[in-house]
């Protein structure tokens, strides 16, 4: 599966595109629109940060697994979600959520807007956080 980045994630591409056609088709599932949402932004930001914190490592009292010098010795990223398993998990999320349009009971009547300002609000939090955590190692 790794040499076909490409192909893999145009599939999961795909699948979205199907997700979001379902979910203009009828009008509804707006709760599971809001999950998948959340877990995705999740798995993006456990793709960008790294495995160990090295501001942290000293907090914890563990050798680091990454060399911490000041010179210009070349330090991996190490992501604490690798590739293969984010596009795993975001095409099986987006799969359960295709699924989980086809049963009625699901459909939680819910104020939309509410739900993107929500989110809106996380995303923003989130990557601030991020940002921030980031900027400091």
């Amino acid at each position: 599966l790794t040499p076909y980045t490409k192909i893999r994630w145009v599939i999961t591409l795909l699948f979205l595109s199907l997700y979001v056609l379902r979910i203009a088709y009828v009008q509804g599932f707006h709760i599971i629109s809001y999950a998948l949402a959340i877990y995705l932004l999740s798995l993006f930001i456990s793709s960008i940060s790294p495995r160990v914190d090295p501001a942290y490592a000293d907090l914890l009292d563990e050798e680091p697994s990454l060399p911490r010098t000041e010179g210009d010795e070349f330090r991996p990223f190490i992501p604490r979600l690798l590739e293969a398993n984010f596009w795993y998990c975001a095409t099986r999320a987006v799969i359960i959520s295709i699924l989980c349009t086809f049963v009625p009971f699901l459909d939680i009547p819910v104020f939309w807007p509410i739900l993107v300002l929500y989110f809106i609000m996380l995303f923003t939090v989130m990557m601030k956080r991020q940002i921030k955590v980031t900027s400091i190692a």
